[in-house]
């Protein structure tokens, strides 16, 4: 007995000085190497290699893939009762949550060749992306109510379905294919989008709940008309159901055989145009007008209007409206209050004579004029 104890403890032995006379190979290879390794590990899996070795520290740090799963944070259930599972719920989706938010501090995001979060979100109400570049084709959620994209690149989405969505605010980046956007349930709208790196179409499906509604585009061709992504004219056309709409640096719509119907906006109660172009003998202000009959104000700021008094020689004067043809216009806003413009050098006489010449079919409204430095 004494003697088969003591070979045991010499095997032993004999083995540990091999195994630490042994070089350790697989940290010989090369970091390229390793992090490929690493790439086919879990994320937790990959940062607990630190332990390994002094080369192995710092490693999990620049490894270009992420693989984030909440069943590494699992936790063993070892009775029934609802208020133990809510705990252990609990465990897992903070321990999960902590290691998330740790990770991606301290992981070099902008290198990474693949990102995969697999977690299925049962409560998820809120969700913002700052500043992210998203390979992703879809956003897809049945408890979502508040989207923010800011600054984000989706070169490749092109599916928006939030059935419970309330806030829906896309505030610049890139996209470079047709976006749907499903959300019925969006109360607020908000699409602010750079033309020059924004050249996917957009498509919005019916928001019937739609209560404020702001469309700004920007960029050096913010002026020209099929700049602004999915056509301004049935971008329009998509948001009829708002009560409030505020649109900046539309241009002068040209409409054509494809272009729908202007769509009657029904709801509409307060309108502004900010930075417009309404040069086109105020078409696109026309058309509010004959399809908004409860509409109570409007407000037209720093817009771009016809110009008598700075014409350039040998160009065409516009055309100014006559009564004849303002008898013309179906144009019924008994509800409209007040007509506020607000104006620096631009010449608004047109404008005045277009809305003193229909004051017959706005009887309550009060035009205030705005001159600012």
């Amino acid at each position: 007995m004494e003697l088969n104890e003591a070979t045991r403890k010499r095997s032993c032995v004999s083995t540990s000085r091999s195994l630490a006379s042994d070089p350790d190979r697989l940290s010989a290879l090369p970091d390229c190497l390793l992090h490929t390794i690493m790439s086919f590990m879990k994320a937790r899996q990959a940062v607990q290699t630190c332990v390994l070795s002094t080369q192995w520290r710092h490693l999990w740090h620049s490894v270009p893939c992420l693989d984030i799963d909440l069943d590494e944070f699992k936790v063993d259930k070892d009775t029934g009762s609802f208020d133990d599972n809510d705990i252990d719920n609990d465990t897992e989706w903070g321990n999960f949550g902590n290691f998330t938010v740790n990770l991606l501090l301290r992981c070099n995001i902008a290198l990474l060749d693949s990102f995969k979060l697999r977690a299925v979100f049962h409560t998820l109400e809120d969700l913002e992306l700052d500043n992210c570049t998203c390979a992703f084709h879809s956003i897809t959620s049945h408890t979502l109510k508040n989207l923010v994209l800011k600054n984000c690149g989706w070169f490749k989405l092109s599916e928006i379905t939030l059935p419970t969505l309330k806030t829906l605010v896309i505030d610049g980046g890139s996209n470079c294919y047709l976006l749907v956007i499903v959300a019925p349930a969006v109360t607020y709208l908000l699409l602010d989008v750079n033309v020059d790196y924004f050249v996917g179409r957009i498509s919005i499906k019916e928001m019937p709940c739609l209560a404020n509604a702001s469309i700004h585009q920007r960029g050096r061709g913010h002026m020209v008309e099929n700049q602004l992504p999915g056509n301004q004219f049935n971008l329009l056309c998509d948001v009829s159901d708002t009560t409030s709409l505020e649109l900046s640096g539309f241009g002068i719509m040209k409409l054509s055989e494809e272009s729908k119907p202007f769509q009657e906006f029904k709801n509409l109660m307060n309108l502004l145009l900010d930075n417009c172009d309404l040069t086109d003998d105020f078409q696109m202000l026309t058309l509010f007008l004959q399809n908004s009959l409860n509409l109570e104000k409007l407000t037209l700021r720093h817009c771009k209007f016809p110009n008598d008094s700075k014409q350039k020689k040998g160009a065409q004067k516009p055309k100014k409206t006559s009564p004849s043809q303002c008898q013309t216009l179906d144009i019924q806003c008994d509800n409209l209050k007040l007509t506020e413009i607000i104006y620096k050098d631009n010449d608004v006489r047109q404008l005045v004579e277009l809305l003193m010449c229909i004051s017959g079919k706005m009887p309550k409204n009060y035009i205030k004029l705005t001159k600012v430095d």
